[in-house]
């Protein structure tokens, strides 16, 4: 299964017109190790996702993240679908090595709303959905409704870990899930632990002394 990303990547709202463009930016500083370019791209309270990086923060992504563009010599940009707020990317990207390796992230701006449906990205795509379907399963290794779903999971753990006050009817509904039931059932699911104990756990973490 192909990893899956999410990306905080800019700190100033644009116009939805342009998120693509600051979409292909990014990739092109990363790709040239633009690493002044890839700065100004990036929020200030960057957050960054990964299988192997829970939310880090933006000096994180480029001391841990960032020296991994060395390894890379290319990427070619094989989807790329902005969506409000949001861009969904599928890329293949060349190592220096000359071996490929295919990924999908989405790049999440500011002011974010998630697709919370299959028949919205199909539609954004110009796919029919059993097209869309295909292509997920053989570029990302997963279906659309799999990725969506991790996509609406992370905004619901982002939105717990900045203490945000939640109303949980009305973010299952903003976030396409049935009811407040279907959202907590999927969350605990995925995450292994209630959105409510989640909470609990990330805010005594904050607050427990660094032990210097």
């Amino acid at each position: 299964m192909r990893e899956t990303h999410r990306t905080d990547v800019h700190a100033t709202p644009a116009p939805p017109t342009d998120r693509a463009t600051l979409a292909r930016a990014a990739y092109a500083a990363y790709e040239t190790g633009d690493r002044a370019a890839m700065e100004a791209l990036v929020a200030d309270d960057l957050r960054f996702w990964s299988p192997a990086d829970d939310g880090i923060d933006r000096a994180a992504y480029f001391a841990r993240c960032w020296p991994n563009h060395e390894q890379l010599a290319a990427f070619r940009l094989i989807r790329l679908v902005p969506s409000g707020d949001e861009v969904l990317v599928t890329y293949e990207a060349e190592r220096t090595d000359g071996s490929r390796f295919r990924n999908t992230e989405v790049l999440t701006f500011a002011g974010d709303r998630l697709i919370t449906r299959v028949g919205q990205l199909a539609e954004l795509a110009q796919l029919s959905v059993r097209s869309l379907q295909r292509t997920f399963a053989e570029y990302v290794g997963a279906g659309p409704k799999w990725v969506i779903q991790r996509c609406r999971l992370h905004d619901v753990a982002r939105r717990v870990a900045a203490d945000e006050t939640i109303d949980w009817a009305d973010l299952a509904l903003e976030l396409g899930f049935a009811d407040q039931a279907h959202l907590i059932r999927a969350f605990t699911a995925t995450v292994g632990t209630s959105p409510a104990a989640y909470a609990r756990e990330v805010h005594r973490e904050d607050l427990e002394p660094s032990g210097e």
